[in-house]
């Protein structure tokens, strides 16, 4: 038969084992935690991207017609020229369009 003094005996060796558990775990998660954090590669440095800039009038690109079925054909060569060179279409600006490309 148990008696209340072993029933509370067990119950105190009960708690004092879950709380052993409870610290083990916690600490061998911080160790693991502390393992990942430090195993990881530097993130790498950022490079200053500078650009340089190229504005050209759409006559330009277009020529002097005013038929707009000769004009796509002159504007596409024209920008898939500036495209091969490296240069990217970012914005028109009142009749001009401006391009950039990383120096």
């Amino acid at each position: 038969m148990v008696t209340t003094t072993t029933f509370t005996r067990i119950l105190k060796r009960m708690k004092t084992l879950a709380a052993s558990a409870v610290v083990l775990l916690l600490v061998g998660g911080l160790v693991a935690t502390a393992q990942l954090s430090s195993a990881q590669p530097p993130a790498p440095a950022t490079e200053k991207v500078v650009w340089e800039y190229k504005v050209i009038h759409l006559i330009n690109l277009v020529g002097e017609t005013r038929a707009i079925d000769a004009m796509v054909p002159a504007l596409e060569k024209n920008l898939n020229e500036a495209g091969g060179n490296g240069w990217e279409l970012c914005q028109e600006i009142n009749g001009a369009v401006v391009f950039k490309r990383k120096r």
